[in-house]
């Protein structure tokens, strides 16, 4: 799991994680929140890869770009890559996330300002197999 700026394909310094998972008979669920902090003197666009485990689904993915919280909903590609390139072009933080191949994922996020911290949240589960 990496968060690298778009443009220079840097990595954005990493400050920390929290993992919190959830263990029942059937399934296991886990979230996972990364944040980030935009040491440069530019906003920056960035790109958030992530793999998730093998048989896993993911079931959401918020993203707190300094005081906007930003929630992935789904939509069909044309229509999510136009509204993201809109509230870019407009200056507002937006996120479009992307399935990219077998439990790899990748989610744009736009406008992170100097000193600004971004905070990525994961919830995924996936099937128990008790052996």
């Amino acid at each position: 799991m990496r968060l690298t700026d778009v443009k220079t394909n840097t990595a954005v310094p990493f400050l920390g994680i929290t993992a919190t998972a959830k263990i029942d008979p059937a399934f296991s669920g886990v979230e996972l929140a990364q944040r980030y902090r935009n040491d440069g003197p530019l906003p920056i666009e960035t790109v958030y890869t992530f793999a998730l485990p093998k048989d896993a689904v993911l079931l959401g993915l918020e993203a707190k770009i300094g005081k906007a919280r930003l929630k992935a909903t789904v939509a069909a590609a044309k229509q999510a890559s136009r509204r993201y390139e809109a509230a870019i072009e407009a200056g507002h933080a937006a996120v479009l996330v992307e399935a990219v191949g077998q439990g790899l994922f990748t989610a744009n996020l736009g406008n992170l300002l100097p000193g600004e911290t971004a905070e990525i949240t994961l919830t995924y589960a996936e099937a128990n197999r008790w052996e």
